[in-house]
């Protein structure tokens, strides 16, 4: 009897495992994704080699504000954006090796950075400080919510393996007015890096049923 109720234990505890690992792969429900659906992924052919043993990497963060709905109850401006995106898929990146291939409204749009992102002062920004992340940002390209999906391509280069384990990849997505002033939580989750061999369409606002 006892070794027939340590079984069912352990297949209880192995089926919530799987269940965590499976909603890790598309992120939401989080505690700061305010409604909002995160994918990130990769193609694990890189798209270039640097130095000895550097390698360029084709990862897209995928962004569906379908359902976006700011944590912010008082003083909501008329409209708000997706205005600071960050990625971090490996320990370290070289940022003179990487780049942004693709962005809601055109690459031109958008001003790349290297580091993470930060809400000091009330405003949300690049803020070069966080060794893996490479930083994209702009003025008023990405208007949530929207019905459909954002994505951001980055050629993301590095000497470092991929975090490649469950939920061991990062992002960093800030939510504005349009001036740069945070609206809502900043968004800073962990997540799992996919891997892709199609990972298109490489648009700026791509079909809703990719994500």
């Amino acid at each position: 009897m006892q070794m027939n109720k340590l079984k069912v234990l352990m297949f209880v505890a192995g089926m919530t495992l799987s269940a965590g690992i499976s909603r890790a792969d598309l992120l939401s429900g989080c505690g700061t994704c305010q409604g909002s659906t995160y994918l990130l992924q990769y193609n694990s052919t890189p798209v270039g080699t640097f130095g000895a043993s550097g390698k360029i990497y084709d990862v897209f963060l995928t962004i569906d504000p379908t359902n976006y709905n700011s944590d912010q109850t008082n003083n909501l401006p008329s409209q708000i954006y997706i205005q600071t995106v960050a990625v971090k898929v490996a320990s370290s990146d070289d940022f003179a090796h990487s780049s942004l291939a693709g962005a809601p409204g055109g690459v031109g749009s958008w001003t790349l950075e290297n580091g993470g992102l930060s809400n000091s002062g009330g405003t949300a920004d690049c803020d070069g400080s966080g060794s893996g992340f490479i930083c994209a940002q702009d003025g008023i390209t990405a208007p949530v919510p929207f019905s459909g999906t954002y994505t951001w391509e980055f050629h993301y280069a590095t000497t470092d393996s991929l975090l490649l384990g469950s939920l061991g990849s990062s992002i960093k997505v800030a939510y504005t007015d349009g001036s740069f002033n945070k609206v809502g939580s900043l968004v800073s989750e962990d997540i799992t890096l996919q891997s892709c061999t199609s990972c298109g369409p490489r648009t700026s606002v791509p079909e809703p049923a990719s994500v």
